[in-house]
């Protein structure tokens, strides 16, 4: 089975909150949660990235069985908090996403490790936008783990991507803005 790793170690910058986005309350409980709820459905392998307000957040998940690191270094970027939790993943292959996806189940999860297949990555994408999580082979551990580029993207360009068409939008609807939180929050 394979390890699911969220990423809620950022600033997040753009939501002009001083405040990690990651424990915004959505139906009475903090993004990161629901997150972590919906990956724990399909694997018992999370792994959760903290760095800013880190102790906050390990304390909305102390009561969920998920393996949290904290990225000292979480203002260097996604990508660090990648290759922090990347020290966890053993030999399976390994999901990334971010706190903000609240909607992920795992049925799209399945849908993406069924497909992977013959790629050594696997997006899902809905009306031509590309999402998360993305499914990685194990190989691209070690990839990433000496990468000299500075992000994954970066990084993947030289590897067979597959980008998996499914006919939900949670796998784009993150929170990038006060904005776009407020329409989620509106919807609970």
């Amino acid at each position: 089975m394979e390890s699911i790793i969220i990423l809620a170690a950022g600033l997040s910058l753009r939501m002009n909150l001083n405040k990690q986005k990651a424990l915004l309350n959505y139906k009475k409980k903090p993004l990161v949660v629901h997150n972590c709820i919906n990956a724990l459905s399909y694997t018992d392998k999370v792994i959760v990235v903290t760095g800013f307000e880190s102790n906050l957040v390990k304390k909305a998940l102390n009561k969920y069985p998920v393996t949290i690191i904290e990225n000292l270094n979480y203002k260097e970027g996604q990508f660090s908090s990648l290759k922090k939790a990347l020290e966890k993943v053993d030999k399976e292959d390994f999901f990334v996403t971010t706190a903000d996806l609240i909607n992920i189940d795992n049925s799209l999860y399945s849908k993406l490790s069924k497909n992977l297949k013959d790629y050594d990555y696997i997006r899902p994408c809905f009306n031509n936008t590309i999402g998360h999580p993305v499914l990685h082979k194990n190989f691209l551990k070690e990839v990433f783990l000496n990468s000299k580029y500075t992000s994954a993207r970066e990084t993947l360009k030289e590897y067979k991507e597959k980008l998996l068409p499914v006919n939900s939008s949670s796998c784009i609807n993150d929170i990038d803005t006060y904005n776009d939180y407020l329409k989620i929050k509106d919807l609970s």
